[in-house]
Formats: C-alpha cells, structure tokens, sequence
C-alpha cells in the first residue's frame, strides 16, 4: 500500500530506519521530503497464546493493576515482514528510487478479548456481550483474534453497527 507521511512521521521513520540517518545527512534528507514516496505493507499477526493481556503488579493512582502485554512475533511473522521488504525494495528499484530505507513501523494492537461460543477460549459471544460479566458488550479490535493483514476500522465500525441493531432488539424484547 502507498501512504504520505507528516514531515514529522517521516523524520521519524528515517531515523528509525536505522541507515546513518541523523544529524547533517537527516537534515539534507528532510530538505527533499516532497520527493519521497512511502511504500507501506501490512501482515497477519498470528493469534499465539504466549501474546495475551495479563495484569501486572504495579498499580496505578487508583490502586488498580496495569496491563502488561507480553507480545512477540513468531517465524510467520518474520518470514512475511521479509518478503514484504523484498517485494517493496523490488517495486521501489523499479521505479527508480535512489536511495530506499526501511522503517518496522506500527502495527494494529488487536486481541484479548477474543469472539468465540466457548468461554474457556474466548472473552465475548457472537453479540459482543462478555462471557463472565452481566451487561458487560465490547466492540472494538480487541474482540479480533488476528488482523488478518487488513486495516481494522471498517470492520469495528461494522461490529458496533451491528451491536447498536442487537441491543435496540433486546430492549424492545424485554
């Protein structure tokens, strides 16, 4: 996928890109801005068990536990950011890039509170209510088990559309 970055985002995803690119040489780099194209990709995070939610020890101001999210990529994660960089790299030499630099990025924090009939493996049913806590709904990333490489925002703003048709159907049932 392409994208534009802020002047401020793209500093940043070039002094990450962790190719000499500080001081003079980021500045002279910065200077041509209007003429840099950003080829961006997206992958699939698989749903691995070790990356959960879990509460820490630490509280905060109010005495309640932080998360701690413990998350790592696996081997299918590693091999699809390479390839990813490959293709792109390939994409980027044939159209004629002078120089081209690689940023990680960001990715879509999802999970934790999984959809699934059976709540030994899952936080939600199919109505978004939550298994263990009475009128207790969430609709957000949370409720996916994996990006599946694609941006979330349409599929949230479809789950809480359909949540919005659900409760206004219980309500008028009961």
């Amino acid at each position: 996928m392409t994208g534009s970055h802020f002047p401020a985002e793209f500093a940043t995803a070039l002094a990450a890109s962790g190719e000499g690119t500080w001081g003079a040489r980021l500045v002279r780099l910065l200077e041509k801005y209007p003429h840099f194209a950003v080829l961006g990709s997206e992958s699939e995070c698989l749903p691995y068990p070790e990356n959960r939610v879990e509460l820490a020890d630490e509280v905060d101001e109010f005495d309640v536990p932080r998360p701690k999210v413990p998350c790592s990529f696996g081997e299918n994660e590693r091999a699809l950011r390479a390839e990813e960089q490959r293709r792109g790299r390939a994409v980027l030499e044939a159209a004629g890039a002078e120089e081209i630099f690689v940023s990680e990025g960001t990715d879509h924090a999802l999970g934790g509170c999984r959809i699934g009939d059976d709540p030994a493996d899952s936080v939600v049913d199919e109505n978004l209510k939550a298994h263990d806590h009475p009128n207790l709904y969430i609709c957000d990333a949370s409720v996916f088990a994996t990006s599946a490489g694609a941006q979330p925002s349409q599929t949230i703003m479809t789950l809480a559309a359909r949540l919005a048709d659900h409760l206004i159907r219980s309500r008028h049932r009961g």
